[in-house]
C-alpha cells in the first residue's frame, strides 16, 4: 500500500516536471526564433548568426532541457506501468524495478548536474527557485525510492 502510495506521488512529480520541461522547451524555442529574427537583420551570413553568444547559450539551455524532458518522461513511462500495469501485468513489473532505479539515478544525476553546475556556471542560466529546484529533485528521488522498492518486493 505505502509502495503504491509512494509511486503514484513519483508518478503526478514527474509528469509535472515532464509538462513544465516540455512547456520550457516550447518557450526556449520561441525565444530562438525571436532571437535569430533579430541577429538576420545585423549579420547576413548563415555562420554569424549562429555562432552568437546568445543563440549557443539558448542552443545549451534548451539542449538540457531536452535531455532532462526525455529522462523524466521515461521514469514518467515506467512508473506508470509499475503502479498501473494493466493488461501486461506481471512480465512489466518483473522488469521495470531495476530500470526505474537506473532511470531514477540517471534523473537524479542530471538534474543535480543542470541545476547546480550546468545551467549557472557554464551558460549563464540564474537559478530556478526553490520550489522548482525541489519538485524535480523530489520527483527524482521518489524515482529512485520506488525502484528501490520495488526491487526489494520482488
Amino acid at each position: 500500500m505505502v509502495a503504491k502510495l509512494i509511486g503514484t506521488t513519483g508518478l503526478v512529480c514527474n509528469m509535472l516536471c515532464t509538462v513544465g520541461s516540455g512547456a520550457g522547451l516550447v518557450i526556449g524555442f520561441l525565444f530562438f526564433l525571436i532571437n535569430f529574427g533579430d541577429k538576420s537583420r545585423r549579420t547576413r551570413t548563415l555562420r554569424g548568426m549562429i555562432v552568437s553568444k546568445d543563440n549557443l547559450m539558448i542552443i545549451g539551455t534548451m539542449t538540457s532541457a531536452l535531455i532532462y524532458f526525455l529522462l523524466v518522461s521515461r521514469s514518467t513511462t515506467m512508473i506508470g506501468n509499475e503502479v498501473f500495469p494493466g493488461l501486461l501485468g506481471a512480465p512489466i513489473i518483473e522488469h521495470s524495478g531495476a530500470q526505474l532505479l537506473t532511470a531514477g539515478m540517471l534523473q537524479a544525476i542530471w538534474t543535480m548536474l543542470c541545476l547546480y553546475w550546468l545551467l549557472p556556471k557554464v551558460l549563464g542560466f540564474g537559478r530556478l527557485g526553490r520550489k522548482i529546484e525541489l519538485s524535480a529533485l523530489i520527483s527524482a528521488g521518489l524515482c529512485i525510492l520506488y525502484g528501490v522498492l520495488s526491487i526489494w518486493h520482488m
